[in-house]
């Protein structure tokens, strides 16, 4: 329900797809002749088959339920009510190919989708025996299929390749066809088959037996040769919306906003709007950006059903920042000490928290920027957690937690590191990602001192600090994007002893990683590597079998020495 003004009120309410909408005038005058025929010039306008409206029939004729007695409005509520003639899920048309027209139904695996296109016997199409909608079945998933996923088998172009699971193949309208574009293969074609679904022959499923959420009937073809059919959303499809997030914020500052559909399970694309952009904007994930002081009305609408929800905002003016610090079980802990610092480690104030884990700055006491909160409390360890300060005011959320209930992140790959004095190296598994992102930082600050974007399950950190506690976080990328992370803690070497040496095992395996380390050796000192005589800058290798020598030259204070190790691989 939407409702705009004052002294004139208007109120719209109800949804594309359901049985009913309408609209309540309030503030209208009493004593005006009106009648429906009145309302005719304008709902022509919007019937369906016009530029912009929908291909749904519809007779738009309204019924005044209140505010009109014998043909003169009464002052009360004026209410008109629309029954919707056809409430299903939506009524399609999809033109010939060479208008650029398809259609995608996404499946319940990402990336694989059944794609509908309009094939008619014209233009390049003119030798094809048969015409009507063919249907896709396109798997480009990272779904193994005999050893290559379905995405890297169109990569090396073998998409075909395994007769029981083709990555691309036509959907024939009757079953056991055969290939080839036959008359049958198009819908409704020769077969006369009108249907796609799940209890449909063939059956709408995709390779992990599941069935999509959009299912196809009434599929017809025009004399013009226009694919027309309907579309209802299978069982699991949203049936109610509700978001949540925080309904108070300040000018700058972002809300993301959370939808929760129901049943529980159900999918499909919600589209997100603001009743007022110039307060706040929303994209497409509920990320609402406010953007000045005002109200504003967020709508999440499933696309596919029409169950809708909204959501009211107050943006305000001000600049102030307030935090709360809580331990793991999100109960309040008093006694912390906030020591606050900017990106240049300069500390730029101090709170503590009350008995209510709250604290509180002065007006304009913080600028805004990013922070690092290092926190301090009896019985928990030494952290930092990062925090952004905008414009106006500014609430925090402050975990203190103890050494087993750091983030360990929700990715399901594992992350090994092994330390050295001044470096780490470390390597994750069972990612399935094609790139990752690596930051680390100093355990007593929020601000990651280095990032790098790798292609391998690897990587080496250098320029550490001995003795020092370090996280290091990993993130599965999908393009720029983060999908899932894991986060490692370690803590860098001490110094082992008086004299240089190489960090080295005297056996490894073929394929494993041989780490260039060196130990003992001054933060001046000059290193140079060989291998089998041939130098490199690399700190990371890996050898063919057989045996392989190591050479480490170590120049400090105008002297130096050279360390020799043979190493054996198998």
């Amino acid at each position: 329900m939407n409702s705009f003004g004052t002294l004139f009120r208007i109120t719209l309410w109800g949804e594309s797809h359901g049985p009913q909408v309408g609209v309540t005038l309030d503030g209208v005058p009493a004593g005006l002749p009106l009648d429906i025929p009145d309302f005719e010039a304008d709902l022509a306008r919007r019937r369906s088959g016009a530029k912009g409206t929908t291909p749904r029939k519809e007779n738009d004729l309204p019924q005044i339920v209140s505010g009109l007695y014998k043909g003169h409005t009464t002052g009360a509520p004026l209410t008109l009510v629309f029954e919707n003639a056809n409430t299903r899920s939506g009524d399609y048309e999809l033109n010939p190919i060479q208008q650029n027209e398809a259609y995608l139904i996404a499946t319940d695996t990402e990336g694989e989708f059944f794609l509908l296109e309009n094939r008619q016997q014209t233009g390049w199409d003119r030798a094809l025996k048969g015409h009507g909608m063919l249907i896709y079945h396109v798997d480009r998933s990272q779904r193994i299929v005999e050893g290559y996923s379905a995405r890297d088998r169109w990569t090396y172009n073998m998409p075909n390749d395994v007769a029981g699971h083709p990555c691309f193949r036509l959907v024939t309208a009757r079953p056991d066809s055969g290939d080839g574009y036959e008359a049958f293969m198009p819908y409704p074609g020769e077969t006369g088959n009108t249907e796609f679904s799940a209890a449909s022959r063939p059956a709408a499923q995709s390779w992990s037996g599941a069935s999509p959420a959009a299912e196809l009937y009434d599929i017809s073809e025009s004399p013009e040769g226009v694919i027309r059919f309907s579309v209802r959303m299978a069982e699991g499809s949203i049936e109610d919306v509700r978001i949540e997030g925080r309904q108070r914020a300040v000018a700058g500052d972002t809300i993301l906003l959370r939808a929760i559909v129901m049943p529980s399970g159900a999918v499909g694309e919600l589209a997100w709007s603001s009743s007022d952009e110039t307060v706040a904007s929303v994209d497409g994930e509920g990320v609402v950006h406010c953007l000045r002081a005002g109200m504003t009305t967020v709508r999440a609408v499933a696309g596919s059903t029409g169950a809708a929800a909204a959501f009211d905002i107050e943006v305000v003016d001000g600049r102030m920042l307030r935090g709360r610090v809580c331990n793991g079980k999100g109960e309040a802990a008093a006694g912390a000490t906030i020591e606050m610092s900017d990106a240049a480690g300069e500390r730029v104030a101090t709170f503590v928290s009350g008995d209510d884990g709250c604290f509180t700055s002065e007006v304009d006491e913080v600028t805004a920027g990013d922070y690092s909160l290092l926190l301090t409390c009896e019985g928990y360890p030494v952290q930092a957690v990062p925090a952004t300060v905008t414009e106006g005011m500014t609430l925090l959320e402050v975990p203190l937690l103890r050494s087993d209930e750091f983030d360990r992140g929700d990715g399901t790959f594992e992350v090994a590191v092994q330390p050295f004095e001044r470096s780490a190296f470390v390597a994750w598994s069972a990612s399935k990602a094609e790139a990752w992102r690596v930051q680390w930082r100093p355990m007593d600050s929020a601000f990651y001192i280095g990032t790098e974007t790798v292609a391998e399950s690897q990587f080496d950190i250098d320029d550490l600090e001995r003795q020092k506690d370090y996280v290091v976080r990993i993130a599965e990328l999908s393009g720029q994007a983060e999908r899932s992370y894991r986060i490692a803690y370690f803590t860098t070497a001490a110094q082992s002893g008086r004299y240089a040496g190489m960090a080295l095992q005297s056996e490894y395996a073929v394929g494993a990683p041989v780490l260039l380390k060196a130990i003992n050796v001054s933060d001046e000192a000059q290193l140079s590597w060989a291998v089998d005589g041939e130098a490199t800058t690399e700190s990371v290798v890996r050898l063919a079998a057989g045996e392989h020598e190591v050479e480490l030259r170590v120049t400090d204070g105008g002297r130096t020495e050279i360390i020799t190790k043979y190493i054996k691989v198998e």
